[in-house]
């Protein structure tokens, strides 16, 4: 059976899938793979559903997070009480929370000040251990 090359080719160059490619021109997907990988064209397997909807959701959710930080943009502009205040802050730092989580980055440091910070958690955990002691005797 001869296989229109050209069609092949044309057919992928223009995004239709290797699958409907091959059921089109009546021939099997292997042999449209082959001439499409001869030919330099990468094949990229479809996205499963689930990752479609989790990709989807994620710009979704950037979205929303981009939507809402321009809605606290405004209202840091009008009038505002210190209740008001206090619950615009914290909505602001859960959101700045959540779309570093969502671009990957961390969202919680612990940092260790001066070279004793060993020495001063052995000295506590020794105190609470003589602590314990004592409250065993008694």
């Amino acid at each position: 059976m001869s296989v229109d090359h050209s069609a092949i080719l044309e057919a992928l160059q223009s995004g239709e899938s290797q699958n409907s490619v091959a059921r089109r021109l009546g021939c099997g997907p292997a042999t449209v793979n082959r001439i499409a990988k001869r030919n330099g064209l990468e094949y990229t397997a479809p996205k499963h559903a689930a990752e479609a909807r989790r990709d989807y959701a994620f710009a979704e959710r950037i979205q929303l997070v981009n939507k809402l930080f321009d809605k606290l943009s405004e209202m840091v502009e009008g009038p505002l009480t210190p209740n008001g205040l206090q619950a615009l802050s914290i909505s602001f730092g859960i959101l700045t929370d959540k779309r570093r989580l969502e671009d990957g980055d961390v969202t919680a440091r612990t940092e260790v000040t001066g070279g004793d910070a060993r020495e001063r958690i052995a000295s506590k955990l020794d105190e609470l251990a003589t602590r314990r002691r004592a409250t065993d005797a008694a």
